[in-house]
């Protein structure tokens, strides 16, 4: 659902997506507009393959991080729909969605 959030410095455009209840949550945010970026960037696929790639290290710092993996975002989602794009994209690219 797209809404619009009124700050002090101005209107901010915002996706809200997921379950109301979440074991976690985080906050992408996508490059200014005033510098081209756009609330369809490729942050959220840059994120999961981030994440991704450093599985290990994320393990050594927080032991729960283990359970950060993308068979997991796959699995924990109520349905696909529900995972943003940029992640589905990256989870067709390594095999773990179709």
């Amino acid at each position: 659902m797209q809404v619009d959030l009124q700050g002090p410095a101005g209107r901010l455009e915002a996706l809200a997506e997921g379950p109301s209840e979440a074991a976690f949550a985080a906050v992408v945010c996508h490059p200014h507009p005033g510098m081209g970026g756009t609330m369809h960037s490729h942050a959220a696929y840059r994120l999961a393959k981030a994440l991704h790639r450093g599985h290990d290290a994320l393990v050594k710092r927080l032991a729960q991080g283990r359970e950060t993996t993308p068979q997991n975002t796959l699995a924990a989602a109520p349905s696909p729909e529900q995972i943003h794009p940029g992640v589905m994209r990256y989870l067709r690219e390594i095999g773990v969605a179709r």
